[in-house]
C-alpha cells in the first residue's frame, strides 16, 4: 500500500489520471475510483453507468456522476467491452465515497489492448508522486480538503 497524506493506492492496482483505478487479472478490469478521487468530489448524489455490451476506446467517455456541486464525465481507462456494471450504485452511489476500492467498484470491462494501454497508465509509486501534487495544488487553492475516509 502507499500513502499520499492518508490516502490510499493499493500497490496491486493500476491508476488513471482522472482518479480511476484499475484491478486487472488477465483480461478483465474492474474499474473505481480513488479515494482521493472521491474525497475531492465529495458527496456522489448519482452515477450514470455504461450498459453491459457497450464497447468502448481508451479515453472515450463512458459514463458520469454528479455531486452536489456538478457533473463529472468517467472516461474508460482501457479500451474494451463492458463486461458487468455496480448497479446497487444507482440506489446508493454514495457507497463510492465511503467504500471506493470495495462496495463502491463502477464496472468491468473485457480489456482489448491491455498490454499496450496498461502502459499509458501508473503504477501505484509513480501515481502516488502525481496525486501528491494535486492535493498540494488544493491545499493552495482550498487551504484544506476532506480526509480520507
Amino acid at each position: 500500500m502507499v500513502k499520499v497524506e492518508g490516502f490510499n493506492f493499493p500497490k496491486n492496482l493500476y491508476y488513471s489520471r482522472d482518479h480511476l483505478w484499475i484491478d486487472i487479472r488477465e483480461n478483465e478490469a474492474k474499474i473505481g475510483f480513488t479515494s482521493l478521487g472521491e474525497a475531492l468530489c465529495k458527496e456522489i448524489v448519482h452515477v450514470d453507468l455504461p450498459f453491459e455490451g457497450d464497447q468502448r476506446k481508451q479515453g472515450e467517455e463512458i459514463g458520469s456522476f454528479e455531486t452536489i456541486k456538478a457533473v463529472f464525465r468517467i472516461h474508460a481507462p482501457l479500451s474494451g467491452k463492458v463486461m458487468k456494471t455496480n448497479n446497487t450504485l444507482y440506489k446508493q452511489p454514495d457507497l463510492i465515497n465511503e467504500d471506493p476500492y470495495g462496495k463502491g467498484w463502477l464496472f468491468v470491462i473485457a480489456a482489448t489492448r491491455p498490454k499496450s494501454e496498461l502502459k499509458k497508465l501508473m503504477v501505484a509509486e509513480k501515481s502516488a508522486k502525481y496525486y501528491k501534487a494535486i492535493i498540494e495544488e488544493e491545499k493552495t487553492k482550498f487551504g484544506e480538503y476532506d480526509e480520507p475516509h
